[in-house]
């Protein structure tokens, strides 16, 4: 069975946030705080991130996790501070709760562009050039399939 949050307190323990727009937020949170208190956490340190307009109020979302029998859990009460959660991964994503499909559409654009230039950083300069090509391409398909558009050619 994996660590819970509370048992991996003693020793700082970063978890990433999953934002909907694309922002990866790195932090160790305080096992006492509660999900409301660490969502409004994550807010105001989004702020200073890009594509940060494009993110709602808190209030929509609500966290989705891995728990410790690997299944995907999602966290509606916002009362649970964060030690109580049973998290496999130390990573969290947070979801908008509104079906609205135009919103969740530009939301997967934007996470698809923030991760494409994340990886073409983080690439050694030969594999640049393959990689951005491969996430522009990626960015385009998608881009048609939202729009109703024919496939781009090679």
């Amino acid at each position: 069975m994996s660590p819970t949050a509370k048992e991996l307190d003693a020793d700082p323990y970063r978890h990433d946030f999953l934002l909907p727009n694309g922002i990866i937020l790195s932090l160790t949170p305080d096992p006492d705080i509660t999900l409301l208190g660490l969502k409004s956490h994550l807010w105001s340190l989004a702020a200073k991130e890009s594509f940060y307009d494009r993110l709602g109020p808190p209030s929509e979302y609500i966290f989705k996790s891995i728990n410790s029998s690997a299944e995907e859990e999602e966290l509606y009460d916002e009362n649970l501070t964060f030690s109580s959660l049973d998290l496999l991964l130390p990573v969290i994503r947070l979801e908008k709760t509104a079906d609205d499909s135009k919103v969740v559409a530009l939301n997967t654009r934007n996470a698809m562009i923030a991760r494409c230039a994340n990886y073409s950083l983080q690439l050694e300069h030969t594999f640049y050039v393959g990689t951005t090509f491969f996430c522009l391409l990626t960015y385009q398909i998608l881009l048609c399939n939202l729009m109703g558009c024919s496939k781009p050619e090679l």
